[in-house]
């Protein structure tokens, strides 16, 4: 879920970022914004799926130190 939403989010916000460059300035500059979004989702996707991992395993602390016991 964690990488769900991440790369919802950025993806929005970079196509929305492009839609407000086309509009103000050249269609280069909002193409440049596009493919900063393509290059960037992968990372962004690992990174929302390491956060969603961590605040899962954070939020069942008990979990945690029961797979430690065995």
């Amino acid at each position: 879920m964690g990488a769900v939403t991440a790369l919802v989010g950025f993806e929005i916000v970079t196509l929305l970022t492009a839609i407000e460059t086309a509009a103000t300035e050249t269609g280069v500059n909002a193409a440049v914004w596009l493919v900063f979004g393509l290059v960037y989702a992968t990372m962004v996707a690992l990174v929302g799926a390491f956060c969603g991992l961590a605040g899962g395993t954070l939020a069942r602390p008990s979990s945690i130190i029961r797979s430690l016991h065995h």
